[in-house]
C-alpha cells in the first residue's frame, strides 16, 4: 500500500519463460506515499501524500511526443502570422521552451491547492503602510479606503478561487445575509467586509479621527479572516474521492484555442487526461500550452512558503538558456521581494498616462537585505541579451493580448 510497482510485459520476440522485470516507482519527494493512482497511455498519474503536502504527479512511462507539444504550444501563442518574419525563430523558441519532454521522472501538476497557496502568500505580504504611502497624490482618505475595500473584495472574487456557494456560506456563518441581495454577490462582499471591520458606509462616512493606516490594517485582517473562512467552506465541497482517466475529455483539455488540426493531428495528441473526482464535482487536468502560463506556474515552485517544490533562484535561472526566460524569472522574483500585493496595489493607483515604473519604483527600497545576493544574481543573468529579449517578450505579449492585432 505504500508503493507502486511497474511490471514490464515481455514483447512477442521475448523467450518463453523469461522473467517479468519489476521495479518500484520512486517517490516524487521524501516521505511520500501514494494515495491513489491511475494508468493512461504511456503515463502513470498519482496523488502522493506526506506531512503537510498532497499533490498530483504524472510519471511518463514512455518518451513524450515533443512534436505534438511544440505544435500546440506554438499555436497557442498566436504568433504564426507575425509580420516580422526575421523575428519568427525567436518567437518560436519562446513559445516552445519547456515543452520538449526531455526531463525524466515525476512531473508536478500545478493544482488549485498550489494556486490557493500563492494567493494566500500574496495577501499575507500586504503592507498597510506601503498601501497608504502608494496612494495617489491628493487622494481623499475615503477614496483610498474605498479602493482598498474594492481591492480586497476583488481578491475574494478572483475567477476560479471560490464557488459562489462557499462565499455565501462563509458570510452566513459570520452573521451575514442568508441569501444574496439583488445588488449581487460583489456588492454583498464589500458590505460584509465593511461590517467585519466596523467601517461606516456612504460618501459622507465619518471615520472619527481614526488614521487611514489603522483602518487599512483592520480591513486587511478582517478580509484575510474572511478569505480563510471561504477556503474552509470551499474545502467542504472539495473532498477528493478518486482519480480516473478519460478519453472523451482529452480533446477539450489538449487542444488550445485556434486551428491546429493540420499541425497536430488527433493521433499525435497527449492521450487520455486525468480526472479528479470530488464530493462536490469534477476537475480535469489540462495541458499548459501557452508559454506565459507555463513559465508562471514553473516560477512558483520555488516559493519559500510553499508546501510543494522548493528550489533555489539560481537553479530556476539555469532551467533555460533563453535570455527571455531569465528576464521573466527576474521580474517574478523582484515582485516577490517587494510583495506581490504591494506591487498590485501600486499599479492599481496609477493615474491615466502614468508609467507603471514610476509607481513601482517607490517600492525599490523595500527589497530585504537578506535577498540582495539573489538580486545581484538576477542582475548578472540580464547582462547578456536583455534588450533584445525584452523586445521578443513584448511581441509575444502583444500576440497573446491582441491575437488579431491591437484595437
Amino acid at each position: 500500500r505504500n508503493g507502486i510497482y511497474i511490471v514490464d510485459f515481455p514483447s512477442a520476440q521475448a523467450a518463453v519463460g523469461s522473467t517479468l522485470p519489476i521495479r518500484e516507482l520512486p517517490a516524487p519527494f521524501a516521505g511520500a506515499v501514494p494515495l491513489v493512482a491511475a494508468l493512461s497511455h504511456g503515463a502513470l498519474w498519482g496523488i502522493w501524500s506526506a506531512a503537510a503536502r498532497e499533490q498530483l504527479f504524472r510519471f511518463d512511462l514512455e518518451r513524450a511526443n515533443s512534436v505534438a507539444w511544440e505544435a500546440c504550444a506554438f499555436d497557442a501563442s498566436f504568433v504564426q502570422g507575425a509580420e516580422d518574419v526575421a523575428a519568427l525563430p525567436a518567437l518560436r523558441r519562446v513559445a516552445t521552451e519547456g515543452c520538449s519532454g526531455a526531463v525524466a521522472g515525476h512531473r508536478c501538476v500545478f493544482s488549485l491547492c498550489q494556486q490557493h497557496e500563492i494567493w494566500r502568500g500574496e495577501e499575507d505580504a500586504f503592507d498597510p503602510i506601503q498601501a497608504v504611502a502608494q496612494s495617489t497624490a491628493g487622494a481623499d482618505e475615503r477614496e483610498t479606503i474605498g479602493r482598498a475595500l474594492r481591492w480586497w473584495a476583488g481578491r475574494v472574487l478572483l475567477p476560479g478561487r471560490f464557488p459562489r456557494t462557499a462565499i455565501e456560506a462563509a458570510m452566513q456563518e459570520a452573521g451575514g445575509p442568508r441569501a444574496v441581495s439583488s445588488a449581487g454577490v460583489s456588492v454583498d462582499v464589500e458590505v460584509h467586509l465593511r461590517r467585519l471591520c466596523g467601517l461606516p458606509s456612504g460618501r459622507d462616512a465619518d471615520f472619527a479621527g481614526v488614521s487611514a493606516y489603522t483602518i487599512m490594517d483592520n480591513l486587511a485582517k478582517a478580509a484575510a479572516g474572511f478569505i480563510r473562512a471561504c477556503e474552509v467552506a470551499s474545502k467542504r465541497g472539495r473532498q477528493l474521492c478518486g482519480l480516473a482517466i478519460s478519453t472523451a475529455w482529452a480533446p477539450h483539455t489538449w487542444y488550445p484555442a485556434g486551428d491546429i488540426a493540420a499541425a497536430c493531428p488527433e493521433s499525435s495528441a497527449g492521450g487520455p487526461c486525468a480526472m479528479l473526482l470530488y464530493s462536490g464535482g469534477l476537475s480535469c487536468v489540462r495541458a499548459m500550452h501557452n508559454w506565459s502560463e507555463r513559465w508562471w506556474a514553473t516560477c512558483h515552485i520555488s516559493r519559500d512558503l510553499s508546501n510543494f517544490e522548493k528550489i533555489e533562484l539560481e537553479n530556476l535561472l539555469d532551467m533555460s538558456d533563453l535570455a527571455e526566460w531569465k528576464l521573466c524569472v527576474t521580474g517574478w522574483f523582484l515582485a516577490q521581494c517587494l510583495g506581490s500585493a504591494n506591487v498590485a496595489w501600486a499599479l492599481s493607483a496609477l493615474s491615466p498616462g502614468m508609467q507603471a515604473s514610476a509607481a513601482v519604483l517607490r517600492l525599490a527600497s523595500g527589497v530585504p537585505e537578506a535577498l540582495q545576493a539573489h538580486v545581484n544574481q538576477c542582475a548578472l543573468s540580464l547582462k547578456i541579451g536583455a534588450g533584445e529579449a525584452a523586445g521578443t517578450l513584448s511581441r509575444m505579449l502583444c500576440a497573446a493580448f491582441w491575437p488579431r492585432g491591437p484595437r
